[in-house]
């Protein structure tokens, strides 16, 4: 009986050095994991600030630099996750060898269709290269997407809608860019008015309205707003369209203001926008005949 008591005893001993020892080895492994993220997240934050300081100056392009900055801090998150990775790989005695042997890149190429991300890479840096668009560019992707230039990373491209959407757009897709952003755009406003006004007469106004707004906004205008003439007959009138130079960052500003003043010029010389009308006759004479305003 003793002899069984015995074995028993020695039996829980050696189990409570087997928990002991597994529970150490364990919380040692969790922490030295733990110690990875943590460097590897204090090591990203510093990079986030390094780079502006460092890439960010009077000797590069504020936009080229922004651009830059964006696609270096992708490329080295990337890198970090990647060490990051093989660092945890090795303390569960895992060979991390097979991996960066070609053997195995291959595989992991087949096995995870790496070969977008290698496209995606390539046109990121193509997108830098050849100076496509820059960080705070207004832009339009594929004709499908259309806003601010967010970020440029190394496998996809933020772009932000006027309306806050954000949509993420793999660089490997982007095949046809629009940019709004290079050097200065073209406001070009078109108003239509009924046959009964004398041409002359609407060109004076419009006339007026260029004036009035180049002399506002000169420091926004490179080519001040004029009258470019008749574009359009139609049923409902005459359209005469008003063209103008101006900077990228204006480009929406001065549209406006050119609507508001032919409004205001209109309004102050008696002049009506032409505008969709039915006249309705009826063969009941205490109706009476007239326009009827429609669509």
């Amino acid at each position: 009986m003793e002899r069984i008591q015995d074995y028993i005893r020695m039996f829980f001993d050696n189990l409570d050095i087997d928990i002991w020892q597994f529970l150490t080895q364990t919380g040692l492994l969790l922490i030295r994991i733990l110690a990875i993220i943590v460097i590897a997240w204090l090591l990203l934050k510093a990079v986030r600030a390094l780079l502006p300081r460092l890439l960010l100056n009077d000797k590069v392009d504020p936009a080229q630099g922004k651009t830059l900055v964006s696609l270096l801090h992708s490329l080295i998150r990337y890198v970090v996750y990647f060490i990051a990775g093989l660092t945890i790989l090795v303390l569960f005695d895992i060979p991390v060898m097979p991996i960066l042997t070609s053997a195995g890149i291959v595989g992991l190429a087949v096995g995870f269709g790496a070969q977008n991300l290698v496209r995606d890479f390539i046109s990121g840096f193509f997108i830098l290269f050849e100076g496509q668009f820059h960080v705070g560019d207004f832009v339009q992707i594929n004709g499908d997407f259309t806003g601010t230039v967010e970020e440029i990373g190394l496998r996809v491209t933020k772009i932000r809608e006027w309306s806050q959407r954000l949509h993420y757009i793999a660089n490997g897709e982007i095949s046809r860019v629009t940019n709004y952003n290079r050097q200065r755009m073209r406001p070009i406003i078109s108003v239509t008015v009924p046959y009964k006004y004398e041409q002359k007469r609407v060109e004076e106004v419009l006339e007026q309205v260029c004036r009035a707004v180049a002399a506002a906004h000169h420091d926004q205008i490179i080519e001040d707003p004029s009258v470019f003439g008749i574009t359009d007959i139609g049923e409902k009138g005459i359209t005469f369209t008003l063209i103008a130079l101006v900077l990228p960052d204006s480009y929406w500003f001065i549209e406006r203001m050119l609507r508001k003043e032919i409004l205001a010029q209109f309004a102050r010389e008696g002049i009506e926008i032409a505008y969709p009308h039915r006249v309705f006759i009826s063969s009941d004479p205490d109706r009476g005949t007239g326009p009827l305003s429609g669509t």
